[in-house]
Order: structure tokens, then sequence, then C-alpha cells
């Protein structure tokens, strides 16, 4: 999870105007080589993090946002996996052996750590300013300067090609 310390909040980048989130309530921008999307929440709460995806570099933040558990999720496009807005983490409705019946059984929801890496966003009154986490290491940091996979996102294309690759055109018949 992004940390609000004090590193964190010397170094800020606007990086975009008021107006960006009117429309699609996100946007998508490079800050010193890495792509990150700011989305807009319920309540006008902003959420930032690593555009592509940690799994297999995908186009994350195309993808649609939905409800996982109570929190406010975003699913990626190529391989459906949620990721929670908040802190990057990966929900899982994770099971137990019960002893008893000899049978797996369900044990709540659980959440992974460190999968895709948030950032900190906030609206003022010139534009939206970041400041970048760096802080550990998360998975999502192996996609986060790969401009081939960035540009699947600005396009808003969200057809599977593995680490973000160039679909092959066809022959014309």
């Amino acid at each position: 999870m992004a940390q609000d310390s004090e590193e964190a909040r010397s170094n800020w980048v606007r990086v975009a105007d008021v107006n960006a989130l009117r429309e699609s309530g996100r946007t998508h921008v490079e800050v010193g080589g890495r792509h990150i999307s700011v989305i807009r929440g319920s309540g006008e709460r902003l959420f930032c993090l690593d555009s592509i995806c940690y799994h297999t570099g995908g186009p994350l933040t195309i993808g649609d946002i939905e409800d996982v558990n109570g929190e406010p999720c975003i699913r990626c496009p190529w391989h459906h996996y949620d990721i929670r807005l908040s802190d990057g983490a990966k929900p899982y409705q994770s099971m137990k052996f019960d002893p008893a019946s000899k049978k797996l059984v369900p044990d709540g929801w659980k959440y992974t750590k460190n999968s895709q890496r948030t950032h900190i966003a906030e609206m003022r009154q010139d534009g939206i300013w970041v400041s970048l986490s760096s802080d550990g290491k998360y998975e999502s940091d192996q996609f986060a300067y790969n401009a081939t996979a960035a540009r699947n996102i600005a396009a808003g294309d969200g057809g599977f090609r593995p680490d973000g690759a160039s679909p092959t055109k066809q022959p014309a018949d």
C-alpha cells in the first residue's frame, strides 16, 4: 500500500487538469517513465495505481470497476483478476480443510500483499497531483515501465496479448 510518508508528500507531480476525470472518471499518465492511472471512485475519492496489471502485463486500468466484498476493485480485462483500488491487493475467497468432514470449506475473504503498486493522488484547485510510492517491492513493478502495454491502455484495447505485445496483422484475403 502506498505510504503517506514525509518523503512521499514532498514529491508531488501535477499529472492532469482538474477536468481530466470529467468524462470517463479515469486518466492514464506517465510519470518518470512509470505508467499510472488516476481513477475517481464514489464520493469523488481518488485512487492511483500502476496502469499495467501485475499478473501478465495486461491493461488493468481500462477494466470495469466492481464491488468485491464491499470494496471497490478494478477487474483486469485479460484474466479477470480483481484488484482493490485502495491498496492494490487481490481479493480471493480462501478455503480451509475441515478435519470433521474431510472437505475444503470456505474460510472468508483474504487479500494478497504487494501485488499492484498504489500511489497517492489528490485533487487541487490547479489540477490532479500524484506522489509516487517507492517503498517496498511490488509485483506490478516489473511492468510499470512497459510502453507497449501502456499504449494498449491509452487506446482502450483490452485484447489479450502476453506482456503487452502488439497484435500480428492478418494478411488480407
